[in-house]
């Protein structure tokens, strides 16, 4: 097992920095590809960064037998890299070099690092992994520049600094258009646009056709796979990106996240037992990491395991107190224990740090919603719309709240919008329990409670297993004190009931 810490940047003018963490994440990458290796992903790593921790401690926390510390001098087209190899366990130097060298033998270096740490550990590399260790991604050093640039971007997941990712990542594909990494980072900002920063669905059309693109290039990424993968999921065509993520882990077995998107598919289909499993195996990854932490947190939400769910995502707040994912599940915890108030104030802390946060207006109108809050559900469902009107489940809310206040022929031109979205989504194959969930509240609202009824067990079908959050959503009010409604629920938590058994007898 292996940890990689950020390479500190010794350049003159200390401006480096986007290069010295892609030579720690190309290392982490490369080392990653040995099978039956643990290597700790670079987001993790990153935090590590100027820290004053000694190596022992370092390793302790991350469970780790060996570290590799180095630092980068780079001028013009010189580098200086400095590397060592240190086993946690009494601090002593299993291997260092010093490599001074031009820019251009960049990737040598990187493949060197990593077959010297094999050796050193005394792990046979077949012929297969020599190649891909001497595998250049690209021939243009001023693409790979902007490669870095672009990557170091992405992986702050902020709206502005996603869209200068695009920018980079394109850039980089001018110089050089057959970087089949380059396409993959722009296959996951696309995606990304589409899921955390609300932009139109079409995104994904164009995240899956270049993630395509780089697979074509080069059948070996995993960073394509992941990212095709991650366009499949978003889309809702869930068995294609199951396909893609274990293609992106059978390539990396130690790609996080791919192994933890493998995780998030099984529960967006129901199936919590084989997404616990992921989950666990994305925590051994790393066991700092506070999105890991939310993952299990989530699959006990889903579990009705309620003190445990909040305890989880309580975790993943002490880890990472900004964790946008973790504030909006622990508020959907509240609203189904009932616990409005508390919805509230969690849903409120995401848009404390960013008033204009997507998934922030959504939690908070939900959380207004439940509560019966009428007018400021509105307020934050219309900004939601302002950023992105074509989310059915977002326009079926906002119908529901216009229905409410006496505005029913409003209510029910959002009511037409969102079926229109929902059929659309359904004829281009999405899998998404949420589409027939609302499907089902309109016809609900609507009073056609066979219709509702109908959608309601298409949605179990497809993987919902919310039971108490279902119980209590206001746009379902109208079937609550059904018969047929009830049994149903009784239906899906003996569903739920034999999934906890299950993954209890794991633990």
């Amino acid at each position: 097992s292996i940890a990689v810490l950020p390479f500190v940047d010794l350049s003159p003018q200390k401006d480096q920095e986007y290069f010295c963490d892609g030579m720690t994440d190309e290392i982490i990458a490369k080392l990653s590809r040995f099978e039956g290796w643990k290597v700790i992903p670079r987001t993790s790593m990153m935090r590590y960064k100027s820290t004053d921790k000694d190596i022992k401690e370092i390793g302790q926390e991350l469970d780790v037998i060996t570290i590799l510390e180095g630092s980068i001098r780079k001028e013009k087209d010189d580098i200086r890299v400095n590397a060592k190899l240190i086993r946690v366990e009494d601090s002593n130097h299993l291997w260092s070099e010093t490599y001074e060298k031009k820019l251009e033998s960049v990737f040598a270096i990187q493949g060197d690092v990593a077959e010297k740490i094999a050796d050193a550990l005394k792990v046979e590399l077949s012929p297969e992994a020599k190649e891909q260790l001497a595998k250049r991604p690209t021939e243009n050093l001023n693409a790979y520049d902007y490669y870095l640039k672009g990557r170091g971007f992405y992986y702050h997941y902020r709206r502005q600094d996603n869209e200068n990712a695009i920018e980079l990542f394109k850039k980089a594909l001018e110089l050089d258009p057959n970087y089949a990494l380059a396409y993959a980072g722009l296959g996951d900002a696309y995606a990304q646009r589409t899921f955390r920063f609300g932009f139109p669905r079409s995104w994904l059309d164009s995240a899956i056709e270049v993630s395509e693109k780089a697979i074509s290039i080069d059948p070996n990424s995993a960073e394509a796979y992941k990212a095709l993968g991650l366009a499949y999921e978003y889309k809702g065509w869930y068995q294609k990106a199951l396909e893609a993520d274990r293609k992106a882990v059978e390539l990396n077995p130690n790609y996080k996240a791919a192994v933890g998107n493998i995780g998030w598919v099984n529960w967006l289909i129901g199936e919590y037992v084989e997404a616990m499993k992921w989950f666990k195996k994305d925590l051994a990854l790393d066991p700092t990491d506070a999105f890991s932490h939310y993952s299990i947190g989530d699959c006990y939400f889903g579990l009705d395991e309620y003190v445990k769910a909040e305890q989880w995502f309580r975790k993943s707040l002490d880890l990472q107190p900004d964790l946008v994912f973790a504030h909006q599940e622990l508020s959907a915890l509240f609203l189904a224990e009932g616990k409005y108030q508390k919805a509230i104030q969690s849903a409120q802390k995401i848009l404390s740090a960013d008033p204009n946060e997507f998934i922030g207006l959504i939690a908070s109108g939900d959380a207004e919603l439940y509560s019966g809050h009428y007018d400021r559900a509105k307020q934050y469902f219309g900004k939601a719309m302002a950023i992105d009107a074509t989310r059915g489940d977002l326009l079926t809310r906002m119908g529901y709240v216009l229905w409410k206040t006496s505005q029913r022929d409003e209510a029910q031109k959002m009511f037409s919008q969102s079926l229109k979205i929902a059929q659309e989504a359904i004829e281009q194959g999405s899998e998404f329990f949420w589409i027939p969930y609302h499907v089902a509240a309109i016809h609900a609202i609507q009073g056609n409670k066979e219709e509702a009824l109908k959608w309601m067990k298409k949605a179990i079908k497809a993987g919902f297993r919310q039971v108490r959050l279902c119980q209590r959503d206001p746009i379902l009010e109208n079937l609550h004190q059904d018969e047929r409604f009830k049994q149903m629920m009784v239906q899906l938590k003996e569903i739920v009931d034999e999934m906890r058994k299950l993954v209890e007898e794991t633990e």
